[in-house]
């Protein structure tokens, strides 16, 4: 949020910018037409003097500020110029210069913040400061089996949404559920699977339910028929394959079948050489809906950013 109040402070200062180029190039132009008219004809001077009072309703303290610093040198073009800017600006040119000058340099000071607050915020790490904030955080850093604490961060923010939709699911609030999750892995201290130690156990494995049953969660229909889909993984994904290559299949066979007449062996062959091409073609059918339907299962993992503990060492020997 402070990153985008940041950007749309730098986006408001970039439109300005862009006005007073606008500006500048306005007052450039008319500074050019009138040092020509007071150096060639003095007497036209005040016609296009009078010209751009018409055409400049609004007189924007940045076009005065240049056409200034345009005619400050020539004095037959700056009397007539000065007199016009602080009657329509009603104050001296002096106060002109030094509010315009002032406000530039708040702009350069508010610019220079923004883009060094910018780059603050790209150096910290956030994640570090939610972990540090949250009390669900605090919570589940509590779990007796002191395997919470040494996952990596999206391992324990897995924890952390599962939480969250138990809590939504049965309207309690994510500390007690989180308190829960780590009294049933602290009940579970002196059973032989240790598993059961772990509070990630009854978040995202096997103990959700009894965690979801101590809640009375109301578990959609929807995330229902994904657990069975992954409960039931391979039956589903070789029924799906069969179901859709028979449906390929049938139409086809049933087409061979008119046009061959009474043939059995011809039948059965032609059902054997159409097989193989129906079910590879039904295997890339089902492996994209598989892909686009089913969300990816993220598998929990430790963190080792600081080296691999001891306990978990190994030595791997490839025979040559």
């Amino acid at each position: 949020m402070l990153r985008l109040v940041l950007i749309v402070d730098l986006r408001h200062r970039a439109v300005q910018v862009n006005r007073r180029q606008h500006e500048r190039e306005q007052a450039d132009f008319w500074a050019n037409r009138l040092l020509n008219a007071a150096r060639r004809d003095p007497d036209h001077l005040l016609h296009i003097l009078a010209e751009l009072a018409r055409e400049q309703a609004t007189l924007p303290p940045h076009f005065a500020l240049r056409l200034i610093g345009h005619l400050y040198d020539e004095e037959a073009a700056m009397s007539p110029v000065q007199r016009w800017l602080e009657r329509k600006l009603d104050t001296s040119l002096q106060d002109i210069i030094r509010q315009e000058q002032s406000r530039q340099a708040a702009d350069q000071v508010s610019i220079s913040n923004a883009i060094g607050s910018l780059r603050q915020l790209a150096q910290l790490d956030w994640k570090k400061i939610f972990e540090s904030t949250s009390q669900v955080e605090t919570i589940l850093r509590e779990d007796p089996a002191g395997v919470y604490s040494r996952m990596d961060f999206l391992s324990r923010d897995l924890c952390r949404h599962a939480v969250e939709e138990i809590a939504r699911h049965s309207k309690r609030s994510e500390q007690e559920v989180a308190r829960q999750a780590v009294e049933l892995a602290r009940r579970a201290e002196f059973q032989e699977d240790e598993r059961k130690r772990h509070v990630g156990f009854y978040l995202i494995n096997l103990g959700r339910q009894i965690l979801e049953s101590h809640f009375r969660c109301r578990v959609p229909l929807s995330l229902r028929t994904l657990r069975w889909v992954r409960r039931h993984a391979t039956p589903v994904y070789l029924g799906s394959i069969g179901g859709v290559t028979l449906l390929i299949l049938t139409p086809a066979l049933a087409l061979a079948a008119r046009n061959i007449g009474g043939s059995g062996s011809i039948f059965v062959w032609l059902s054997l050489l159409a097989l193989f091409p129906a079910s590879e073609f039904a295997i890339q059918v089902v492996n994209y809906l598989v892909s686009q339907t089913l969300p990816p299962h993220i598998l929990p993992k430790m963190s080792f950013e600081e080296g691999i503990p001891d306990e978990f060492r190994t030595l791997v020997v490839v025979p040559m």
